[in-house]
């Protein structure tokens, strides 16, 4: 984006406005609170040749792992990918790929959903057709701005899943309120007890 901005204003011959540089700022937060959850991160990624290339730039530019690229058709430019194979090929080739290195992000259209469910991990929709989620045509991906999103809702996505694959908390079978309520439950309370109580006291 850097790259773009500048070559903006040497062709236009203005300065960078302050409404980009605040922008390019945002971004930079946003790069520093998520690294926690997109480094090291592996996704699998089906997309049509361009925008495959600028997913897989960003996602490891910000430290993750392409594990799986799938393209429906051959570019040149699928040469320059940062990853160690890419098949053309359809989402079959995708869910196998990913399910073999353990994939934990989805990126790709709304035909990918099931693949996703089989594979136990979120999809994060991009490209088109998007047809089962309203707004898609307003999420802006693009810019300081839209990389600051798009790194937002990956970290978010991680996070979810994260969350679900939590181990629950143990609580001792010596705890207070786990003791209070074994005792309490269903013991009637007579004037017996009440008076032996008293005695006990």
């Amino acid at each position: 984006m850097d790259a773009l901005v500048e070559t903006l204003r040497q062709l236009s011959g203005q300065a960078v406005s302050v409404r980009l540089e605040r922008e390019r700022s945002q971004l930079q937060d946003s790069l520093l609170d998520t690294h926690f959850m997109l480094g090291f991160a592996r996704y699998a990624v089906a997309a049509d040749p361009d925008l495959l290339y600028s997913l897989s730039q960003l996602l490891v530019s910000t430290g993750g792992e392409v594990v799986a690229a799938v393209s429906p058709h051959h570019a040149a430019l699928l040469a320059d990918l940062p990853v160690n194979e890419v098949f053309i090929g359809d989402l079959e080739d995708l869910e196998q790929t990913a399910r073999s290195h353990q994939a934990q992000l989805l990126i790709s259209n709304a035909h990918a959903a099931e693949t996703a469910a089989r594979l136990h991990i979120p999809l994060v929709r991009a490209g088109w057709p998007v047809y089962d989620r309203l707004g898609a045509q307003h999420q802006l991906w693009i810019g300081y701005r839209g990389t600051r999103n798009t790194l937002t809702l990956l970290a978010n996505q991680l996070l979810e899943q994260g969350h679900q694959h939590a181990i629950k908390a143990h609580v001792s079978i010596y705890a207070t309120r786990h003791a209070n309520q074994t005792t309490c439950v269903n013991q009637p309370i007579t004037g017996e007890a009440d008076h032996a109580s008293l005695e006990v006291n």
